[in-house]
């Protein structure tokens, strides 16, 4: 394993001065998830920050209606790099998750666009990655891995951030085909003139949308 191609965020776990600094000193990227955790970090190093930005406030058409609890609140963006350069560290990325409801490749368009504005108004100058996250959708029925690129390729050009390596999380679209979930019917109920099919797996797999509502068969 290359550990400096391992990303780490906590999440709220893990949050001690050697697991922080033993993952730094082996090469891996940490992204700073709290406040709390700059006080377990050594003078000098570099990190990553994962920022917690109001999507919803900017696009109330496209984004969650909802406050994630992951990051640096964008409104202590300031007062997290003062702390930071107190103890000498840089910042090397910035972690720009985003909850969109329909995660088409334009959904990452504000993430890019607040990269822009954290870099000009704080002047970023060691900034040398910009981490898009996850959520996309890849799958025939929706978009290609060539539909995210192109738009986000399209977005940093707009912006003039090209020049950064950009970091993606694909995960769910890279499992989600991958196999197919198969399934039978063991029993059958009738109630109140419905009929009911038992099934050895869980509605939830299926993607159904409202795994509660019964369907009337003839």
């Amino acid at each position: 394993l290359e550990f400096r191609r391992v990303l780490f965020r906590s999440n709220g776990c893990f949050s001690n001065h050697d697991f922080i600094n033993g993952c730094i000193k082996s090469g891996c990227l940490f992204f700073l998830d709290a406040m709390s955790q700059i006080e377990y970090l050594e003078d000098g190093v570099e990190i990553g920050i994962r920022v917690n930005y109001d999507c919803y406030k900017k696009d109330n058409s496209r984004y969650y209606v909802k406050s994630s609890r992951f990051g640096i609140p964008i409104e202590n963006f300031r007062e997290c790099l003062e702390k930071l350069a107190k103890k000498k560290i840089q910042v090397r990325a910035l972690n720009m998750h985003t909850s969109g409801n329909d995660r088409s490749p334009s959904t990452y368009n504000l993430a890019i666009s607040i990269v822009n504005e954290l870099k000009q108004t704080f002047q970023l100058n060691f900034l040398k990655q910009i981490d898009l996250g996850g959520g996309y959708k890849i799958d025939e029925r929706f978009w290609s891995v060539d539909d995210y690129s192109n738009e986000i390729k399209k977005t940093l050009q707009a912006y003039g951030l090209e020049k950064y390596e950009i970091l993606v999380e694909p995960g769910n679209s890279i499992v989600r085909t991958c196999c197919s979930y198969i399934t039978k019917i063991i029993a059958e109920k009738n109630r109140d003139g419905k009929r009911i099919l038992i099934a050895d797996g869980s509605c939830l797999h299926l993607g159904i949308p409202n795994p509660y509502k019964t369907k009337k068969m003839e």
